[in-house]
């Protein structure tokens, strides 16, 4: 006879690159964490962590979100769009988070976190890390795919499902707002400094090449 499983996935989504923001929302994510997470437990951000148009998300490649959210202890962060294969291999030596784009899902136990649609035959439950209206089971792809509820940046999503007797079944969704007062956390704060840091280094070494190339 199968045993129940139950998962507890939090997320966060649309950060645009607001580095500041991270030593307080980690903050928050731990109280979320103590009072909501259990054995199996998932924490990952659903998209546009890194934009162009973020200085820092641009000099790096996209890399400066995804080193900053690793050091949250994050599981998996949707970079669509944001890496080219030279730099998503380079990120991939320094960092534990999974990287999740239309050609790598990540796959933890009965849980696959994905940005493309997949064979959905299997008893795992397919997450897609696409923004949707709200958080639901597709009932018509056998309820085997998680659709999530977009989140702004502050926010945290906390969804529970379980599986039982190979059915999935959602037992609760809600999205958390940070309160205005949260206070930052001193070790992020300072992961936050390092990858300032880095990305002010990149862009100095930007500024140089271009002068190299273009001399007066």
């Amino acid at each position: 006879m199968e045993t129940s499983l139950s998962y507890t996935l939090i997320y966060t989504g649309a950060l645009h690159g607001d580095l500041d923001l991270l030593p307080r929302l980690y903050t928050f994510l731990r109280a979320l964490r103590a009072e909501y997470g259990a054995d199996r437990t998932l924490t990952f951000d659903i998209g546009e962590a890194c934009v162009p148009n973020s200085w820092h998300c641009e000099v790096t490649g996209g890399r400066s979100m995804p080193i900053a959210l690793d050091g949250m202890g994050f599981d998996a962060v949707n970079v669509s769009a944001m890496f080219s294969d030279e730099a998503r291999a380079k990120i991939n030596e320094s960092v534990r988070i999974a990287l999740v784009d239309d050609d790598h899902p990540y796959e933890a136990d009965d849980l696959r976190l994905e940005t493309a649609p997949s064979d959905v035959t299997d008893l795992r439950l397919h997450v897609r890390l696409i923004p949707a209206a709200d958080t639901a089971l597709d009932a018509a792809l056998d309820s085997n795919v998680l659709h999530l509820r977009g989140v702004s940046a502050g926010e945290i999503g906390i969804v529970t499902v379980r599986r039982e007797r190979g059915t999935w079944t959602l037992i609760s969704a809600a999205v958390y707002a940070m309160p205005p007062n949260t206070r930052p956390d001193p070790t992020i704060a300072a992961v936050v400094e390092f990858v300032v840091s880095e990305a002010k280094y990149a862009q100095k070494r930007k500024e140089q090449k271009g002068a190299a190339d273009h001399p007066e």
